[in-house]
Parts: C-alpha cells; sequence; structure tokens
C-alpha cells in the first residue's frame, strides 16, 4: 500500500534514555523547514508505561500532541537483508521479494513486520534491494508507547534507514558516504550513495560500551563513570581506556563495512567519508579517533535540512530528523516502512474521511442553493424557452436555406471538378486511344478507357450495376442523382482499358498488351483481369462465347 505524506510531521525518536522530537513542515513549493528540536531525558529503570507518562507530559508542554507522527524501530531489533536479483530474473519486485520474505520467515519462530526498498543496480546491472524485517511484538510495543503519550502515529521506520535519510538530504560528498548513528545501546549504521541509500545494518556497541568499560577500570558503577567520560572523553585521563572500547567499536564497524563491500565492491563505491549522529558521536576527541583509525573523513553532522541556524547539538536529532523526512514526502519511497498495515489503512481511511466530510458539506449546500433559487429561476426560464423557441424556429429556417445552398455550391464544385479533369487529361487519353486505335485486332472491341482512380471508384458513364471490378477491390457507392465526378490527381499515370474479344485464348489480348508495352509513352502494361461474358454483356455486344478482359498501363 502506498504511504501516506503530511505537510507537517513529528519525527519521535524514542530511545532508551532519551526522547528526542523535530517537526518540519513541508511548504507548497515542495522545500521542508525545521521548526522544532527538542530533546527528554528518560530516566534509567523506568517502565513502558511510566515512559508514556513522561512523555505525553513532555509532548503537551511543547505542543505536539495528537500530530502526524512518524516512530522508530530500533535498528538491533531489525533483521536487514540484501536481495540481488539477476538482470534477466523476469519476476517483478513484490514478488521476488515476498519470496525471499517467506524463507527468511521460516527461520524466525514469531510472527515478523517487513518492508523494502529499491537500492543501486549491481555492476551487472541487476536489480537490488534491501529488506527489513521485525518482530511484530517488537513493532507493537513501539506503537504502543507511542500512542500511549499521545502521539498520532502515521509511519514507522527503522533508525539506520532515518539517519541516512537525514544524512542524505544535507551532504553532497563526492561519493558514498558513510552513516553511523552512535546510541547508548548500539549504533546504527548505513551508506549513502548519489541516488540514496543502499545499505543498513546495526551493532550493539555504542556509548553504554565506552562507559561500562570506564566503571570497571575505575571500579565506579555506570552512573559514576558516566559524567567522568563525558567530561574527559578520548582526549582526558581515561583516553587509554575508552581508545580500547573505540577499538572494539572500529572493528564493529568494519565488519559492517565488510558487508556492504561484498555487495558494493567497485572503487567508486567505497564510502569517502563518515557522519557521525547521535549522542554517542559527541564523545570528546572520537571524530579524530575514527579518521585516523578509519582512514576517511569523519564529522558530525552540523546541519538539519530546513533548518535555519547551526547548532552544535544537530548531530543529536538526525533520526528525529530523517523520521520526519519520510513522513512529508521529502524521500519518496525510498525508505523502509515497516508500519503494521492495519494501522496504515485507518491513517488513509482518516484523511479519505476529511475529503468526504467536505464534499457532503459541499453536495448539501448546492442542493439547498439550487432548491432555493429554482422557483425564482422558473418564471425566468419560462419566458426565455418561449423566446428561444421563437428564435429557434427562425434558425432552423435558415440553417435549412444554407444547407440548400452548400449543397448546390458542392455539386457545382464536383461538375467544375470533373470538366478540370477532362481538360487536363485530354492528351494523354488521345493519346493511349491512338496507341489501341493501331494495334487493336479484328476480333477485339473497347468499350471503356478511364483513369484507375475513376475505373475502380465506379465514377464512370456505365451503370453501376453493368460494371464488374476485378476480384479483391471493393467499389465505392454513388449517391442517387450525384453525378459522376473523375477523383484523384489531375494528372493521372494510371489507365485501365476495358473490352471484349472472341479469342478465348487471349493471343490476341496478349499481343495489343505486348505492343503497348513498346510504346514510347507506356512504362508497363498488366492483365488485370479476364472473364466470361454475362447474358447482358451478350445480349448488348452479340459476342456469344466471348470474353471481358481488362488492361491496367503505366504511363
Amino acid at each position: 500500500m502506498e504511504p501516506v505524506f503530511h505537510r507537517t510531521v513529528l519525527g519521535l525518536d524514542i530511545g532508551q534514555h532519551s526522547a528526542k522530537a523535530v517537526r518540519l513542515v513541508r511548504r507548497r513549493n515542495g522545500l521542508v523547514r525545521v521548526t522544532h528540536q527538542e530533546m527528554v531525558r528518560i530516566p534509567a529503570g523506568m517502565g513502558s508505561a511510566e515512559q508514556s507518562v513522561l512523555i505525553a507530559r513532555w509532548l503537551s508542554q511543547q505542543g505536539f500532541r495528537m500530530e502526524p507522527c512518524v516512530i522508530s524501530v530500533r535498528g538491533l531489533n531489525v533483521l536487514f537483508q540484501t536481495l540481488a536479483l539477476a538482470p534477466d530474473d523476469p519476476r517483478p519486485a513484490e514478488l521476488a521479494v515476498e519470496l525471499e520474505i517467506s524463507r527468511l520467515s521460516e527461520i524466525a519462530t514469531e510472527s515478523m513486520v517487513h518492508g523494502f526498498m529499491e537500492i543501486a543496480a549491481a555492476a551487472d546491472k541487476g536489480r537490488r534491494f534491501l529488506i527489513g524485517l521485525a518482530r511484530a511484538e517488537t513493532v507493537g510495543q513501539a506503537v504502543g508507547t507511542a500512542r500511549g503519550a499521545g502521539a498520532d502515529v502515521v509511519e514507522m521506520v527503522p533508525t539506520p534507514v532515518a539517519g541516512a535519510l537525514a544524512v542524505g538530504a544535507v551532504e553532497r560528498a563526492g561519493g558514498c558516504l558513510a552513516v553511523a548513528d552512535i546510541g547508548m545501546g548500539g549504533t546504527d549504521v548505513a551508506v549513502v550513495g548519489p541516488e540514496g541509500i543502499r545499505f543498513a545494518r546495526s551493532f550493539a556497541v555504542g556509548g553504554q560500551s565506552f562507559t561500562e568499560a570506564l566503571a570497571r577500570a575505575k571500579r565506579m558503577t555506570a552512573t559514576q563513570a558516566e559524567p567522568v567520560k563525558i567530561a574527559g572523553g578520548l582526549e582526558g585521563p581515561d583516553k587509554e581506556t575508552l581508545m580500547s572500547a573505540a577499538e572494539h567499536w572500529v572493528s564493529e564497524f568494519k565488519a559492517c563495512l565488510g558487508i556492504y563491500r561484498s555487495y558494493f565492491s567497485g572503487p567508486s563505491d567505497q564510502p569517502v567519508e563518515l557522519v557521525l549522529t547521535g549522542g554517542g558521536a559527541l564523545l570528546k576527541g572520537l571524530e579524530r579517533f575514527l579518521a585516523w583509525k578509519l582512514g576517511m573523513e569523519t564529522r558530525l553532522l552540523k546541519d538539519l535540512p530546513g533548518g535555519d541556524n547551526r547548532r552544535e547539538d544537530s548531530a543529536l536529532y538526525g533520526v528525529a530528523c530523517g523520521l520526519a523526512l519520510a513522513g512529508v514526502g521529502a524521500a519518496g519511497k525510498r525508505y523502509i516502512s515497516l508500519l503494521p498495515l492495519e494501522i496504515r489503512e485507518a491513517v488513509l481511511l482518516r484523511r479519505q474521511r476529511r475529503y468526504w466530510v467536505t464534499a457532503a458539506a459541499l453536495i448539501t449546500l448546492t442542493a439547498a442553493v439550487n432548491l432555493l433559487g429554482s422557483y425564482r429561476d422558473q418564471q425566468r426560464k419560462t419566458d426565455e424557452l418561449r423566446s428561444q423557441h421563437e428564435s429557434w424556429s427562425r434558425r432552423q429556417a435558415l440553417q435549412r436555406e444554407i444547407e440548400g445552398i452548400q449543397q448546390l455550391h458542392l455539386r457545382l464544385d464536383r461538375m467544375t471538378g470533373t470538366v478540370q479533369t477532362l481538360l487536363q487529361n485530354g492528351p494523354a487519353f488521345r493519346d493511349v486511344v491512338s496507341a489501341l486505335a493501331e494495334r487493336l485486332e479484328t476480333n477485339c472491341w473497347i468499350t471503356l478507357v478511364a483513369d484507375a482512380n475513376s475505373y475502380f471508384a465506379q465514377e464512370n458513364l456505365v451503370k453501376p450495376e453493368a460494371r464488374r471490378v476485378p476480384r479483391g477491390i471493393a467499389p465505392a457507392e454513388r449517391k442517387e442523382g450525384e453525378p459522376a465526378v473523375l477523383q484523384g490527381d489531375i494528372r493521372f499515370s494510371r489507365v485501365i482499358v476495358e473490352g471484349y474479344t472472341t479469342d478465348t485464348s487471349f493471343a490476341s489480348v496478349q499481343k495489343l498488351i505486348d505492343s503497348l508495352k513498346v510504346a514510347g509513352f507506356i512504362q508497363k502494361a498488366d492483365l488485370l483481369g479476364d472473364d466470361q461474358l454475362i447474358e447482358e454483356d451478350t445480349a448488348r455486344w452479340g459476342l456469344a462465347g466471348g470474353k471481358r478482359f481488362v488492361i491496367d498501363l503505366t504511363l
């Protein structure tokens, strides 16, 4: 089912320790603008019900309740699979994806929700698709939490895809971009090419891994280690401890890129930059460390699509902004949607219901106006109809007179056309008749000489019922009383000769044809037809047992 886009959408990214919201508005010219970007912290150990209450209160304070909302599914809860089809695979995309999902669902023991998108073509021009599958229970919990907070859920997108949408909307590199959204419990990885998202994965190494490594080294709780990590980062006194965690992160990230290279191995397909988003990306010194370890330019996301000002914390809102971009249609259909079908149908029905109500109101108003004005209009129309009837009678009489004059002019034009044709073609007919007279045997008679167009259209002096056209050619009918008019170009190139002979072997006719072929003004002469005389012909010409012939001359 097609996605439903909205003009104003709230991208709501609910994580383990915070919830982030970006409100995006799509203007009439198609441009988007960020109007709000807000965040609320979620205390550790808070249950789903308590989270919903906290987020609901926060959304009310910001004025976001019951706005169309796009929510996320954590990348760690989504199984991503790349499907490659050969160039000669005739299957439609939906069928091929459904078969792959059926194969993957056989492995899973629970009900799954899936979505897919087409990605860049392979080097052999084969089609590729990125498929995402998530447990129906996980999707239901995410929807329940958002709805419990008063959000009007209209779409659901995996976090790796959402982060890639935000980065792809503002970053324009010379090649492919790698995107890493470092959250508390994991990292979402995506690769964005010139045509859009190519790859998505997640691994379970995030900001919490850095905190736990520091807590173990300093023998303190995670709550105590968190502010120490934030204060010093990879530039503080505990950088050696944090670098070991960063090395672990780099190895996981390289593993993801290794999977990507198995599908896109060309040099131009390799990422040239790494853009970081998420709270974990703000760790001091992490940018420089990753640039050194990975050998590629690494930087934080500094801008959001449609943002008026650069903000240092823009990287925190990458996923939320990508969710909003999907909701307003800025990404088109190039993203993975995991919204359950029943929710999508309800969203579509609700949108259509507004149009139904508006249409019903307009129909009722129109009917009321028509009924109100019908009585007064009836009298006026009666007078107008009487006047129009009299005018119409006069016009009909005038129309009949005009049609009679037009028919007369048409007949005169056709008659003058006949005279003009005869005058223009007189010399050609004279030459043909002279050639026939010089070469005609005594046992042959010529009954008709006509140009081909007139002959086959039956526009000659012989009655239509006595004319027999060669088989396969249908004569055109002429209306009763209509003058016979020679049709076609004034200068014709084909002449039809019709006659009778008593020579049943047609030797004299063939001799006539052969002699005509050598005439200087005749290019070709062919026998077009030979028929036994019918009774009417025998009575007319007195040639019992004779045959009729038709010769086609090309001048």
